[in-house]
């Protein structure tokens, strides 16, 4: 019993360091999702860190249709 708590606490590391690392995304400390994962979760990695580019291009091309100036 001991055993398996330990195979799922290593297990679920990856996901408690990728919640650490997505906070200091969103506090503005880094701007990507840095570390290598598992297998399973690096999709979801790199589909948050294209998350924020896909954010800007959204914002610039908005921008642009309303023919505001980025400097106002």
């Amino acid at each position: 019993m001991l055993l398996g708590f330990w195979q799922v606490r290593v297990g679920l590391s990856a996901l408690h360091d990728l919640r650490s690392r997505l906070g200091g995304v969103r506090a503005g400390h880094q701007r990507q999702i840095a570390g290598r994962y598992p297998a399973e979760v690096q999709p979801l990695v790199t589909d948050l860190n294209r998350a924020p580019r896909s954010n800007e291009r959204a914002v610039g091309r908005a921008v642009a249709k309303a023919g505001i100036s980025r400097t106002d």
